[in-house]
């Protein structure tokens, strides 16, 4: 029976030609008895040869580009993982490409991966929070100032004057927190003064005062008539920096905010090392063309 010739023979009888065998020499080495049977398996042996070439070069071309998709919505992605503060709004909708699942198969560091679960974690519980808690401003400054909807074109009064206030109380909260007394009270001659009244007075928290007087007489007394609105406004800005103080959610939001911000920076810095050592080079996923020629053929 004759013996079968395989494509991996053929490609080995081809070499052997190519390197000076003779014809008698591979049909004793590769058991072909006829001339004409040997002849054809070169010729096929060529033709395989260019056609694996051809797909070479394709294969080639192909990963090139796949490597380049994958660099780029790493890159994406590395630019994503910022949350806007001080609402927390956060982009995530890199998530819903396909090319997305690719990511953890060309970059197998496991850190990176776990702190970008806790990143959107913190950042989605952080951003929850932030609205839960303008919510609730924005119902007590509409109660005590009947503020509602739109004034001349500007944007919601009472949205702004909330997310100042809650700006006010998260830097409160964060810069000057007593561990020992966690009440808005300090004493001073058998008197208790509120801090944060004495604080907002002074001015010492500056970070929220462009939001706090966005609205000064310049737009308002065209608005509610006079100066007197204004200082109702200021006056109730105040009110609402204590109604957050005195909730709890308000330490919750400056602890995420610190912990969002460390993950940020780790994972910055693991994307850029993880982009400047070129790791995700030598990894596959599902997507890569090279995965088609893993059964040996090339």
């Amino acid at each position: 029976m004759p013996k079968t010739i395989t494509k991996q023979m053929r490609r080995k009888m081809l070499t052997a030609h190519e390197q000076g065998a003779s014809y008698p020499e591979l049909k004793q080495l590769f058991g072909i008895t006829d001339s004409r049977t040997l002849q054809r398996h070169l010729i096929k042996a060529e033709s395989e040869r260019e056609a694996r070439e051809v797909r070479i070069r394709i294969i080639t071309d192909s990963q090139k580009m796949h490597l380049e998709e994958i660099c780029s919505i790493a890159v994406k992605l590395q630019e994503r993982i910022r949350l806007e503060f001080p609402a927390g709004r956060f982009d995530l909708s890199l998530e819903n490409e396909e090319l997305f699942t690719a990511l953890p198969n060309h970059f197998p560091n496991d850190s990176i991966w776990k702190n970008y679960d806790r990143w959107k974690v913190s950042a989605t519980k952080y951003h929850m929070i932030w609205e839960e808690l303008v919510t609730k401003g924005v119902n007590e400054a509409k109660k005590a100032l009947g503020i509602n909807g739109y004034v001349e074109g500007t944007e919601g009064i009472a949205n702004y004057f909330v997310s100042s206030a809650l700006c006010y109380s998260m830097d409160l909260r964060d810069q000057f927190i007593n561990p020992k007394k966690k009440d808005l009270t300090r004493e001073e001659d058998a008197e208790k003064i509120p801090a944060v009244e004495s604080l907002y007075e002074e001015r010492k928290i500056q970070s929220s005062v462009p939001l706090a007087l966005e609205f000064l007489p310049h737009k308002q007394d065209i608005a509610w008539g006079t100066v007197n609105s204004v200082l109702l406004y200021i006056n109730e800005h105040y009110v609402l920096i204590k109604v957050f103080w005195h909730d709890p959610r308000v330490i919750e939001l400056v602890n995420l905010k610190k912990k969002i911000i460390e993950l940020e920076i780790q994972l910055n810095r693991e994307f850029h090392l993880a982009l400047l050592k070129r790791s995700y080079i030598s990894c596959t996923c599902d997507f890569c063309p090279v995965k088609a020629f893993h059964d040996g053929d090339v």
